[in-house]
């Protein structure tokens, strides 16, 4: 069952929210990270949602790329997807829903990453219960 949610901002590394600050890249200690309690923390969600339903926005990149909220295989290292949350042109804002398996929020922070450095910002839009 979805349960939506007023939208809820918890990542924004253009000022540092609930992350790094400046912009994000699939390199050593520049993942954006969401702490695994922050959605809990800051929202009702429950204790054990099957997903978390955010929107992902990339901003301000000097050149096209992709970019991806997932669970993070370990503190501060994102699992390398094969797929993309969100693609974006030179300069662009863009914006794409995702769902974010539970694995990554049960105990394990959510990271974003993109293949060029980019401003990443996350809200929580909703969550599924089992």
């Amino acid at each position: 069952r979805y349960q939506p949610v007023e939208p809820t901002r918890l990542v924004d590394t253009r000022v540092g929210r609930g992350s790094v600050i400046g912009r994000v890249a699939f390199e050593p200690n520049r993942f954006g990270v969401l702490p695994a309690n922050a959605p809990v923390a800051l929202t009702n969600v429950p204790a054990a949602p099957a997903a978390l339903v955010v929107s992902m926005v990339a901003a301000a990149a000097a050149t096209p790329g992709w970019g991806v909220v997932a669970p993070c295989q370990e503190p501060g290292a994102a699992i390398p997807y094969r797929t993309s949350t969100v693609n974006f042109a030179a300069d662009a804002t863009v914006a794409n829903l995702s769902v974010v398996p539970t694995p990554a929020f049960g105990g394990q922070p959510i990271c974003t990453f993109s293949n060029v450095p980019a401003f990443h910002l996350v809200d929580l839009v909703g969550w599924f219960v089992a």
